[in-house]
């Protein structure tokens, strides 16, 4: 059955409105000034409030060791490193590294799919790897806009507990 014209002719309208209405968005995205983030959590504040003992890095993080007490795998503590991740602080980084070799060791294919597949499937901390300098880090970051100090206390922990948990088994894949 043929439609009737004046149905044709609205449908023409409407494509036509639509494709108006999202370039009209799409201008308004990209003429609108971006506003830059502005913090609303330092650093600062935490290690003001926090009960570890840290020391200073040399571009203004903080250092803490942290000792897993009941850890079944590992008795030395973890050296985690809270910091801004770029120059505007617009984002904080908890991390630490799990596997330290030398510079430019390549990693088995099996260590990389088993963090690939980690990081996959968990939220939360994630491994990094840097070939570059030989290490995988286990990390978390969040928009200093977002940060709270119980946040930050979390992140710690998750980070940590990652590293921990998975460390033993990273170093089995290592051979």
């Amino acid at each position: 059955m043929r439609q009737p014209r004046w149905r044709k002719l609205v449908k023409c309208i409407s494509v036509a409105a639509l494709s108006v209405t999202a370039t009209l968005l799409a201008a308004t995205l990209i003429l609108t000034p971006a506003v830059a983030v502005q913090p609303k959590f330092s650093l600062d504040q935490w290690a003001s409030r926090t009960g570890y003992h840290f020391e200073r890095d040399e571009i203004g993080g903080y250092v803490i060791r942290f000792r897993v007490e009941e850890s079944v795998y590992r008795s030395e503590p973890w050296r985690v490193r809270i910091s801004y991740n770029n120059d505007d602080k617009t984002w904080i980084t908890v991390r630490t590294t799990v596997i330290n070799r030398t510079s430019g060791f390549a990693f088995p294919e099996a260590l990389v799919n088993w963090c690939l597949e980690y990081n996959n499937k968990f939220c939360g901390a994630k491994f990094a790897m840097d070939t570059k300098y030989g290490d995988i880090d286990v990390s978390m970051e969040t928009p200093s806009s977002l940060a709270t100090f119980e946040g930050i206390e979390w992140m710690i922990n998750d980070v940590v507990e990652t590293a921990d948990s998975s460390h033993d088994g990273l170093v089995k894949l290592l051979k």
